[in-house]
């Protein structure tokens, strides 16, 4: 099996009701990019990520999400994927005080590789208590078995077998015709005629 993860690459900006810090896309790989938001029900989308180099067999797709809470149980973020057609609800994550990494199975959301392809990611948060929500961020997660390439048949032409090859034995037929009597030695005027092929 082959695992391939990356970063966020991109934000379209659709909704934009968290505060965004450091510079698009925001949740890559830094520490100084990341969202945040204290408002129920604020949206913010749309991450999309690199096209995958991966091939064959889809064994699992999870997207994880770096985030945190200033305040312990004050919100929780819903996550919703785009497959290509639709929004599609993936599940909601708990976030502690201190950031600390969260995953979400989207296997059956995106379950082709022109799915994983076109997915893009829509968080919401859900205000519980006074506090922050925060993400900082954001990777897609596919794990495939390759495909194999059939490795070409090597044929060796050894020549015709052995024992397809038809001998000529020079073996004189003792029940060959004579031409005067039957004690007669004297091979026949056909040259072929009383010998015979042995096929070894």
């Amino acid at each position: 099996m082959t695992v391939e993860e990356v970063y966020t690459n991109a934000f379209s900006a659709d909704y934009v009701a968290w505060t965004e810090y450091g510079a698009s896309p925001y949740l890559d790989d830094t520490d100084t990019g990341y969202i945040r938001t204290n408002v129920d029900l604020a949206d913010e989308r749309a991450w999309s990520f690199p096209n995958s180099a991966g091939s064959g067999t889809i064994n699992s797709v999870k997207l994880r999400l770096e985030a945190q809470v200033s305040v312990a149980d004050c919100g929780y973020i819903s996550v919703n994927v785009w497959d290509g057609s639709n929004w599609i609800g993936a599940g909601n994550i708990f976030p502690v005080v201190g950031y600390g990494w969260f995953e979400l199975d989207v296997s059956a959301i995106l379950n082709t590789w022109a799915k994983i392809n076109a997915g893009q990611v829509w968080v919401s948060y859900n205000k519980v208590a006074t506090g922050y929500g925060y993400v900082r961020r954001l990777t897609r997660k596919v794990d495939y078995t390759p495909v194999v390439a059939k490795k070409p048949i090597m044929k060796m032409d050894l020549g015709p077998h052995p024992r397809s090859r038809l001998l000529f034995a020079p073996t004189l037929f003792l029940g060959a015709k004579s031409s005067s009597s039957a004690s007669s030695s004297s091979p026949p005027s056909d040259p072929w005629e009383g010998w015979f092929m042995d096929e070894v």
